[in-house]
Protein backbone atom coordinates (compact mmCIF):
# COMPACT_ATOMS: atom_id res chain seq x y z
CA UNK A 1 0.00 0.00 0.00
CA UNK A 2 2.17 2.63 0.16
CA UNK A 3 4.69 2.18 -2.61
CA UNK A 4 6.35 4.18 -4.71
CA UNK A 5 3.81 5.95 -7.22
CA UNK A 6 4.76 7.54 -10.20
CA UNK A 7 2.96 10.60 -11.61
CA UNK A 8 2.97 12.26 -15.35
CA UNK A 9 2.90 15.88 -15.20
CA UNK A 10 -0.71 16.50 -14.96
CA UNK A 11 -0.88 14.69 -12.11
CA UNK A 12 1.96 16.51 -10.49
CA UNK A 13 0.51 19.87 -11.15
CA UNK A 14 -2.64 18.76 -9.53
CA UNK A 15 -1.26 17.54 -6.61
CA UNK A 16 0.64 20.38 -6.30
CA UNK A 17 -2.35 22.74 -7.05
CA UNK A 18 -4.24 20.58 -4.13
CA UNK A 19 -1.20 21.14 -1.23
CA UNK A 20 -0.81 24.81 -2.19
CA UNK A 21 -5.16 25.10 -1.53
CA UNK A 22 -4.69 23.18 1.46
CA UNK A 23 -1.21 25.17 2.92
CA UNK A 24 -3.79 28.20 2.28
CA UNK A 25 -7.24 26.94 4.28
CA UNK A 26 -4.60 25.47 7.32
CA UNK A 27 -3.74 29.89 8.07
CA UNK A 28 -7.16 30.51 8.00
CA UNK A 29 -7.88 31.21 11.23
CA UNK A 30 -11.75 31.35 10.96
CA UNK A 31 -12.84 27.98 10.36
CA UNK A 32 -16.48 27.62 10.57
CA UNK A 33 -17.41 24.05 11.89
CA UNK A 34 -20.34 22.89 10.26
CA UNK A 35 -23.23 20.42 11.49
CA UNK A 36 -23.29 17.30 9.87
CA UNK A 37 -26.14 14.89 9.67
CA UNK A 38 -24.10 12.34 10.37
CA UNK A 39 -22.11 12.02 13.70
CA UNK A 40 -19.00 10.03 12.29
CA UNK A 41 -18.40 12.99 9.75
CA UNK A 42 -16.72 15.98 10.80
CA UNK A 43 -17.73 18.93 8.05
CA UNK A 44 -15.93 22.67 8.49
CA UNK A 45 -15.98 25.26 6.06
CA UNK A 46 -13.56 28.27 4.93
CA UNK A 47 -13.07 30.87 2.35
CA UNK A 48 -10.01 31.52 0.99
CA UNK A 49 -9.39 35.06 0.76
CA UNK A 50 -9.53 36.31 -2.73
CA UNK A 51 -11.41 33.48 -3.64
CA UNK A 52 -15.35 33.96 -4.92
CA UNK A 53 -16.63 30.68 -3.23
CA UNK A 54 -16.47 28.96 0.19
CA UNK A 55 -14.97 25.32 0.46
CA UNK A 56 -16.54 22.70 2.55
CA UNK A 57 -14.71 20.00 3.85
CA UNK A 58 -15.85 16.86 5.02
CA UNK A 59 -13.64 14.09 6.82
CA UNK A 60 -14.72 10.45 8.02
CA UNK A 61 -12.55 7.82 8.64
CA UNK A 62 -13.82 4.48 6.46
CA UNK A 63 -11.88 0.64 7.63
CA UNK A 64 -12.02 -0.42 3.29
CA UNK A 65 -9.92 -0.18 0.59
CA UNK A 66 -9.31 1.96 -1.71
CA UNK A 67 -11.20 -0.25 -4.26
CA UNK A 68 -14.20 -0.68 -2.06
CA UNK A 69 -14.11 3.17 -1.68
CA UNK A 70 -14.06 3.79 -5.44
CA UNK A 71 -16.76 0.59 -6.36
CA UNK A 72 -19.01 2.21 -4.00
CA UNK A 73 -18.62 5.75 -5.43
CA UNK A 74 -19.37 4.02 -9.07
CA UNK A 75 -22.30 2.30 -8.04
CA UNK A 76 -23.43 5.31 -6.67
CA UNK A 77 -23.25 7.37 -9.70
CA UNK A 78 -24.43 5.34 -11.85
CA UNK A 79 -28.02 4.51 -9.81
CA UNK A 80 -30.69 4.62 -11.64
CA UNK A 81 -32.01 7.55 -8.87
CA UNK A 82 -28.98 9.22 -9.15
CA UNK A 83 -29.53 9.55 -12.99
CA UNK A 84 -32.97 10.15 -12.37
CA UNK A 85 -32.00 13.00 -10.28
CA UNK A 86 -29.93 14.25 -13.01
CA UNK A 87 -32.36 14.26 -16.01
CA UNK A 88 -34.66 16.29 -14.03
CA UNK A 89 -32.07 18.81 -13.40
Amino acid sequence: KNEEQEYDDKEIKAIRKGKDFFERCKGIKEIKNVVSPDSRVEMKMVHVDGESLGTGIATAVVDVSVEECLAQGIVILDSRERKKIMKER
